[in-house]
Formats: C-alpha cells, structure tokens, sequence
C-alpha cells in the first residue's frame, strides 16, 4: 500500500442494493482505524521464534546478574501452523469486544457514547468484573463460616472469639492503605458479625 498511488489503493464506492459497498477492498475493511463494513484482511508478520539452540545474553532474576542461556532439545523449525490460530482468535476477541460493547450501547443506554465516556464504561464493566468476584468469595466464605460452626457446635465451643476477632481486624488494616483502614475494618467487623449470627442459626 505504501507504494501504491491513491488512484490505485483508494477502494471506490458502490451501491448494491440497499447497501452502499465498495468495488474493491484494497484497505482490509478499515479505513482510518475504523472498519467499513466490508470483509475484514490481515496481513500478519510473525518474528522468528527466540528459543534457538544458539548461546545467547540473559540475564539471571534470581541474582540479577548477566548470565548466557542456551536451549536445549528439539524444537519447531516453523511456528506457523500453531501461530495462524492464536491471530486468528486475537481477532476474534478483539472484534467480540466491540460487538458486546455496542450491544451494551444499544440496550442499556438511550443515546450512543461520547468518545470520552467509553473509558468510563471500560472501568464500570471492570468494576462489574470484581462485584462479581467478591460475590463468589462471600459464598466461599461462608460455606466455610458453617463448616466452622458446625465443629464449634459439635466441640461446644463458643461462638464468639474476641481475641481472633482482634487479630483479624488488626491484619486487615495492616495490609491496606491509610486512607482505607477505617472502611475496611467496618466491613470485615460486619462480615464477622453476619458470620457469628449465621453460625448461631446451624
């Protein structure tokens, strides 16, 4: 493309149908970073694969110190059988991100994005991703919560343990920031009290 003439490489519109198209498909399907509706072309450059049986320069982590690495044993003259569908799914990723964010777009909002809103509704599915993943914890939690009060219950322990209660919060400040100390504790203080009460109930 980078030696073609605009006159040559330019894909003319066309109408077919009801659809306007383009006569040839010289840019892949995307214009200016944006796709144009026509069939998406890549054209794909893999390096050559870096596990070579030629001593090489490294650098060892453990003493953070140079060191030379040389790979042993048999390995692929050409990667691209297995390359081909990792690009593949790449793409495929890549375009499904678009099309379950237009599909957000479309149904739970009336109007369509402004460009500096797409960040922020990046971060609101980011902080959907980790709602979801504190739910399953709390779950895991308190199955184990009545794994404990059943022991306790069988052993006629008590059910409360000021002491480990102490230990847990004292933990649970020491490893988050300043700014968050107090939040936390009130939540872990709650998340102890549900736990006691639900033991209670076994």
């Amino acid at each position: 493309m980078a030696k073609m003439l605009g006159s040559a490489a330019n894909d003319a519109l066309d109408i077919k149908g009801e659809k306007v198209v383009t006569k040839t498909n010289n840019n892949g399907g995307i214009n200016g970073g944006i796709s144009n509706g026509m069939p998406l072309t890549l054209r794909v450059a893999v390096k050559p694969t870096p596990s070579i049986c030629k001593e090489q320069d490294s650098v060892d982590l453990s003493t953070m110190k140079a060191c030379k690495i040389e790979v042993k044993g048999r390995h692929d003259a050409c990667i691209v059988p297995r390359a081909v569908p990792c690009i593949e799914s790449a793409v495929a990723l890549a375009i499904l991100d678009e099309l379950l964010l237009r599909k957000l777009q479309n149904s739970g909002l009336k109007r369509e994005l402004r460009q500096d809103e797409v960040p922020f509704l990046s971060i609101r599915e980011k902080i959907d991703d980790v709602d979801d993943r504190l739910c399953d914890l709390l779950i895991e939690r308190f199955d184990l919560v009545k794994e404990v009060g059943k022991v306790k219950k069988e052993s006629g322990s008590a059910i409360e343990n000021k002491a480990r209660e102490k230990e847990v919060v004292e933990a649970v400040r020491a490893k988050m920031p300043d700014e968050l100390k107090d939040y936390a504790e009130r939540v872990f203080v709650l998340l102890m009290e549900e736990s006691k009460d639900l033991q209670r109930k076994l």
